[in-house]
């Protein structure tokens, strides 16, 4: 039997420093309990279009492959990409497509527990 651990982030922007967003993200359920910024990098895959999708990512500095993209969605800001990563975590990474600088932000994270 897995075990998983499910965590979804809101965030809100603090600041914005040398192109880098820094954003706190609070455990929805868990009021009391803040984050700190977390710094997100992504690559993508450009084949028909730029940035088409992720394909690997660095969160707080450590290199994560994407194994699957399980689904993708938009809004008229932002895409969003629900992938399983190397770790076997799966990711909900969003987009910013609204500015000429697109942002990441990591929007949720679900833990397999074993």
């Amino acid at each position: 039997m897995v075990r998983e651990k499910s965590f979804c982030l809101s965030q809100s922007l603090t600041a914005c420093e040398g192109g880098q967003r820094s954003h706190r993200a609070r455990l929805q359920g868990s009021p009391s309990m803040i984050m700190e910024p977390m710094k997100l990098i992504v690559e993508c895959y450009s084949g028909r279009k730029a940035d088409e999708r992720p394909i690997r990512f660095w969160l707080e500095g450590k290199l994560y492959f994407v194994e699957a993209l399980l689904d993708q969605w938009c809004d008229p800001e932002h895409i969003f990409f629900k992938v399983r990563a190397n770790d076997g975590n799966f990711y909900i990474l969003r987009q910013q497509t609204s500015t000429p600088n697109p942002q990441w932000d990591l929007i949720s994270l679900r833990e397999n527990a074993s």
